[in-house]
């Protein structure tokens, strides 16, 4: 049976919270979603298949967020909020879900307190566990007394919420940036990236003939006409000189006597043609030379998706100064320019659009700002609603790795073969319980993959021991323990460093390995298993020699094959080292990862990943978390011990 998610969203002034939530929604696929609309009515049309959907009796406020109403009757209008708490509070006992989304609150929307603050209330004392989840824009406002503000957000979030979802990029934008107090919520915050509207398509409206397209735009429309108004009159000075077309949608909001006020100065000219809406606004971006818009967030989205250029013209009501970060930084980032409301005069504005159509079209995304938001969202609710939300498991749904064009090179690989593709992982430098080895042993129990451990006899300790010895009793398939030479020790006078090198002989060699096996079986028992691997992946023909002397049955080193001609000792060596060592034992960059691990997936060899927990940081462990998850999905990949790739090739 699918989980129950019962979804609250209140668009006040434009649209853009409401799209926002909207590609959210289309990605729970595996929820059943109750999608709760508290402004102007939608109908099941606007909503996926399958989806319930509730329209409270809507509200709304003015352009200076003065307060909120149903009409301009002061009854009537507490009348609608009395019916809008009794609706929520009785959709919400049918409903009983097992996840409660509110966009926005406590952040926002403080004026629907009177009926959030019951819904609740109501949730936190449901008889079965409902998780109570925030989504939360990039940017919040500042407040005219931002300590109350913080203070109210503060305890109400930890009182009733369980997770905070921030649809951010946060090395572009962090929710401390406008929420100081960040520190004081109790709950995980966990950033999802951007949510997108889907890759779009070009429009056949815009993009033909000699002519540039421009495309104005003010989102919903309850606000932004001085704004297209200024762009209609800026088109017309530059006309002659500038031959194009002058695409405006006014909004689906905007108020019948503006958008007539609108049509009746422009309509006229052949070049202006206006619009209420577009339902491929993003797809005519991607044909147009030019944006015009404000700055909220899915227009700016959809400005970066599509790689047009840009001026926006920052939202200010109220002293309201969201649009105007988002904007300053993108104008930083390269992405726009902006004409700010002091300039916003036919003249100015024509000059600069002059200037910025001429401008090189930017690619898509131009500076890799993380935009799978829909996508993680759903992740984290899965992670949630499983009970699975921890620290670890939130890096591994904040991990940015797969994209769809990475995803489908992977795809089309495998799709070449019609047999199993073997895979292993193989971590080196096992001594001691160190964080970083509890961590990595976690993901891959967690994704249930064979993870081989290789184990430097000369410095294991008692306490890792035993917690190998655990791990090996718990899976005891999906753990190897593997010698890693006997003590990591140099032996090289010069040169690179080797501990079984050409410095040293074969009695020296036979004895330090001899020693190392020993020492394992003797803590370990029967979970040892007899494959070596060489510290720095470097050997000689003395090493195999004595190898095979003391019967062991594989040796892995980096990318070596054909150098063992041995009857009895296979060579089962990775071909894939996540780290990039001459530059400081960092990641490699992840697009070069994907694409060699692409190019082996299609070769059709063994593949063998290189891990080293000793060196990894947070991003290498997301991406080795995201690898695992992706790699799962393939029917004809199969994941590997040491021991179980032996017994393939002896049949």
């Amino acid at each position: 049976m699918m989980k129950r998610l019962m979804f609250y969203c209140q668009p006040v002034l434009g649209i853009g919270h409401l799209v926002r939530s909207l590609e959210i929604v289309r990605g729970l696929k595996d929820f059943h979603v109750v999608f709760i609309n508290g402004g102007a009515a939608l109908s099941e049309s606007d909503l996926p298949s399958g989806v319930e959907l509730i329209n409270l009796p809507p509200m709304k406020t003015d352009p200076e967020f003065r307060g909120i109403n149903s009409s301009d009757d002061v009854t009537a209008t507490e009348i609608t909020k009395s019916r809008r708490a009794k609706i929520l509070l009785e959709s919400f006992e049918r409903i009983q879900p097992d996840i409660l989304l509110i966009e926005l609150f406590p952040f926002g929307r403080l004026k629907f307190d009177f009926e959030l603050i019951p819904l609740l209330e109501s949730a936190g004392h449901s008889t079965k566990k409902v998780h109570i989840v925030c989504s939360l824009r990039d940017i919040l406002v500042k407040k005219s007394d931002q300590k109350r503000y913080e203070d109210f957000v503060i305890k109400t979030v930890n009182k009733y919420f369980d997770l905070i979802l921030v649809h951010s990029d946060p090395s572009f934008q962090r929710i401390e940036e406008t929420f100081p107090k960040a520190h004081e919520l109790i709950c995980p915050v966990a950033y999802t990236g951007y949510v997108v509207q889907p890759s779009p398509v070009g429009d056949p409206v815009a993009g033909t003939g000699s002519e540039k397209t421009i495309v104005a735009s003010i989102g919903g429309g309850r606000v932004g006409l001085e704004l297209l108004e200024c762009a209609a009159e800026a088109s017309l000075l530059i006309k002659s000189e500038l031959p194009h077309r002058l695409l405006i949608f006014a909004g689906p909001h905007m108020p019948e006597a503006d958008f007539i006020r609108l049509e009746s100065r422009f309509s006229d000219f052949d070049h202006i043609r206006i619009d209420r809406y577009t339902a491929n606004f993003a797809g005519l971006l991607k044909s147009a030379d030019l944006s015009i818009s404000m700055a909220g967030y899915n227009t700016c989205m959809n400005i970066i998706t599509s790689g047009v250029n840009a001026i926006v013209h920052p939202f200010t009501g109220n002293n309201n100064d969201e649009q105007t970060i988002r904007a300053v930084k993108l104008k930083k980032a390269g992405v726009v320019e902006i004409i700010e409301k002091q300039n916003l005069k036919p003249r100015i504005l024509a000059d600069m659009i002059e200037q910025v159509i001429k401008l090189p079209k930017k690619q898509d995304n131009v500076f890799n700002l993380d935009m799978d938001g829909v996508e993680k969202t759903a992740r984290y609710l899965g992670l949630i609603e499983r009970g699975g939300l921890t620290p670890l498991s939130i890096g591994i749904a904040n991990s940015r790795l797969f994209t769809g064009s990475t995803e489908q090179k992977l795809r089309q690989a495998t799709a070449l073969h019609n047999r199993a593709l073997n895979i292993f992982f193989r971590n080196d430098d096992v001594a001691d319980t160190d964080p970083g080895l509890r961590r990595l042993v976690d993901i891959f129990t967690e994704a249930g993959v064979p993870l081989n451990l290789q184990i430097i006899p000369g410095l294991l300790t008692e306490n890792c021991s035993s917690f190998l010895l655990e791990l090996k009793t718990a899976g005891p398939g999906l753990i190897e323990l593997n010698q890693h030479g006997w003590l990591h020790k140099n032996h090289e006078p010069s040169g690179r460093k080797c501990e079984f090198g050409s410095s040293r002989n074969f009695e020296q060699q036979l004895a330090d390995i001899r020693a190392g096996k020993e020492r394992l079986e003797e803590m370990l028992g029967d979970a040892f298993s007899p494959v070596f691997t060489p510290p720095w992946n470097r050997y000689t023909d003395d090493t195999v020699r004595a190898l095979e002397a003391l019967e062991f049955k594989a040796l892995s080193a980096l990318q070596r094959k054909g150098q063992i001609n041995s009857g009895t000792l296979r060579e089962i060596s990775v071909t894939l080292d996540i780290i990039d060592w001459k530059n400081g034992a960092v990641l490699k960059p992840m697009d070069h990862l994907m694409d060699d691990l692409a190019r082996q997936i299609a070769a059709g060899d063994t593949i063998g990943i290189l891990i080293h927990h000793q060196v990894m940081g947070d991003e290498a462990f997301g991406f080795v978390s995201d690898l695992l998850r992706e790699l799962r999905q393939f029917e004809n990949l199969r994941f590997h011990t040491f021991e179980s790739i032996l017994s393939i090739e002896n049949g």
